[in-house]
């Protein structure tokens, strides 16, 4: 019994060892953090911790709360109002082409009434944008400052050689020919970057 005891005592420091060195074996390095937060695949990630198993039902959610809790702070007033025209992202600049407008045709569905914002981040050395950035939300703010529509994007980017395009849908009644900035929030990994496409006119379609 006593070398029994002594074995034990002698092997279990060495399993935490190992058990420590695996650990440190498996931390993701911070790009694949930055892709797996811009492409929603926190999945593929290790648990950050022990007691909460990847099949524990909360395991995702305190995951994205771990590896991408930057990107979940919303922005200020003051944000907004002052957010760039263009931002640099790992060495590349980008900025955004924004049309807005609300369809006055007869046949417009309920999921089309309400003003529309179609927003295409682009990069200005012309080429695709880097697959790790994404942008996640929208808002439309005043020249006074007042935010008048704060929204995601629900649709499915399409993505090609000259830029991400998105839709928003369901916005503000606002009269065809006002005027408004429009910011968006870029994600690229657990880092956020805002930019701002100023004194967009609100067309009108029929």
């Amino acid at each position: 019994m006593k070398q029994l005891l002594v074995i034990t005592a002698l092997v279990s420091p060495l399993c935490l060892i190992a058990s420590t060195q695996v650990l440190a074996q498996t931390q993701p390095t911070e790009e694949q953090i930055q892709q797996a937060c811009a492409n929603r695949q926190i999945d593929k990630l290790p648990a950050p911790f022990s007691d909460v198993p990847k099949e524990h039902w909360a395991s995702e959610a305190v995951a994205n709360l771990y590896y991408c809790k930057s990107a979940r702070r919303n922005a200020s007033t003051s944000e907004l109002k002052t957010a760039p025209d263009k931002v640099t992202i790992n060495g590349r600049s980008y900025a955004i082409d924004t049309y807005l407008w609300r369809n006055f045709m007869p046949s417009t569905t309920a999921n089309n009434k309400g003003m529309m914002a179609s927003v295409r981040l682009k990069a200005q050395d012309g080429k695709p944008v880097a697959s790790t950035l994404t942008v996640d939300k929208l808002w439309l703010i005043k020249s006074n400052g007042e935010t008048i529509w704060e929204t995601t994007f629900s649709e499915q980017p399409r993505i090609s050689n000259s830029g991400v395009e998105m839709v928003a849908r369901g916005g503000p009644n606002l009269e065809p020919g006002s005027v408004v900035d429009v910011v968006v929030r870029l994600q690229n990994g657990n880092k956020t970057y805002l930019v701002r496409s100023p004194s967009q006119t609100i067309q009108r379609t029929y």
